[in-house]
């Protein structure tokens, strides 16, 4: 079992290839938290350096059924994030990342079921 102080000692920039730039995936989920880490990497030189050293990449998703507050936010964080030169992309089902039976969460199969009891149909 791996203790907290080794899991400390590890280089953060686990994942890069030699002689690669870091790369730092920020999954937004739009909520109060992904933003405010966000604003975190971008505002504050010492976290971006500690936790986002090199590339940051900014990734959001659709789930279909958005509240409307997070729809606004999300077209608000586009802009900024293009003000900043922060590279974002948005995922949507058009752009194949959502499974053909999974396109929303408003899909038939969940209308009127609790998603517990939800048995997806191949």
């Amino acid at each position: 079992m791996t203790s907290r102080s080794s899991l400390a000692q590890l280089p953060l920039n686990l994942c890069a290839l030699p002689d690669q730039p870091a790369v730092t995936v920020l999954s937004l989920g739009l909520g109060q938290d992904s933003v405010a880490m966000l604003y975190a990497v971008h505002h504050h030189p010492t976290f971006r350096q500690q936790f986002c050293p090199g590339r940051l990449v900014v990734v959001s998703s659709d789930t279909g059924d958005e509240h409307e507050g997070t729809i606004e936010t999300q077209h608000r964080l586009v802009g900024w994030c293009q003000d900043h030169a922060i590279e974002y992309h948005h995922l949507t089902p058009d752009k194949g990342f959502h499974a053909p039976q999974w396109q929303s969460l408003t899909c038939p199969q969940l209308l009127g079921h609790h998603a517990s009891s939800f048995t997806p149909t191949s």
